[in-house]
């Protein structure tokens, strides 16, 4: 048998190809049994390759279950882990919270304890305070009333000594007039005249020297009354700046 190509195909090449006849003692099987053989085997392997891809897809499915219960372990075991260590920290964090609101209670209280210790302290210095300026304010209430007392002593004292000064010149002016008139009874008038003058004048310089002194007391009693007003704006004033001091 001759079989060329197509010499109008492009890079074609020729070629002769014989074919002998089957020999007649043959060792193969005859087609008919080899392809049934073929049949059967190829569905064997068919089937064979069926179970172990049902076998490989049972197994894979176990393995994925067996990987997804393990993985869903995993993730229930962190989950837990989780919640225990947010639990955790939610416990230390309250444990944290309560540590130092104690503390802040403790601090306040210490706080509160220091200052109502000042201000006991302070209300006793306060109160000490006002003692000793109600007893110096006293003393010098005691001072000044006593120093009045006294300069208004004094001042009686020299009014009766005036008034007796006065009485007994009174009472020589008229000793003295009654023995010129009985002495002198020739120049009564004319003596008694100069006399009485003497007398007249003996007598207003006594009173302007009483009123002179008059004055002097009075205005000794002016001053007096001045120094005692001063000293006690003074103490009152002074009071005042201790009380200031105190509140500071």
């Amino acid at each position: 048998m001759d079989t060329s190509s197509n010499p109008s195909t492009p890079r074609a090449v020729a070629f002769d190809v014989t074919i002998k006849e089957a020999e007649k003692s043959s060792p193969f099987k005859p087609i008919e049994n080899k392809k049934a053989v073929s049949e059967t085997s190829i569905k064997m392997k068919q089937e064979l390759a069926e179970e172990r891809r049902l076998s490989l897809k049972s197994q894979k499915q176990e393995a994925a279950a067996t990987e997804f219960k393990r993985a869903q372990e995993k993730a229930q075991r962190q989950q837990e882990e989780t919640e225990n260590k947010k639990k955790r920290l939610e416990e230390e964090l309250v444990a944290d919270l309560e540590a130092k609101e104690m503390n802040r209670q403790l601090l306040l209280e210490e706080k509160r304890k220091k200052i109502r210790e000042r201000l006991e302290n302070h209300s006793k210095n306060f109160e000490e305070m006002n003692r000793m300026l109600e007893s110096a304010r006293k003393q010098l209430s005691e001072r000044i009333t006593e120093e009045l007392e006294l300069a208004e002593d004094r001042r009686n004292k020299q009014l009766s000594g005036l008034l007796e000064r006065i009485k007994e010149h009174d009472s020589k002016i008229m000793e003295a007039k009654k023995s010129v008139e009985e002495a002198n009874a020739a120049h009564a008038e004319e003596i008694e005249e100069k006399q009485m003058e003497r007398l007249e004048t003996s007598f207003r310089n006594r009173q302007e020297q009483t009123n002179q002194l008059l004055e002097r007391l009075k205005e000794h009693a002016i001053h007096v009354q001045t120094v005692r007003k001063n000293k006690k704006e003074s103490s009152d004033k002074q009071e005042q700046d201790d009380v200031s001091q105190c509140n500071n």
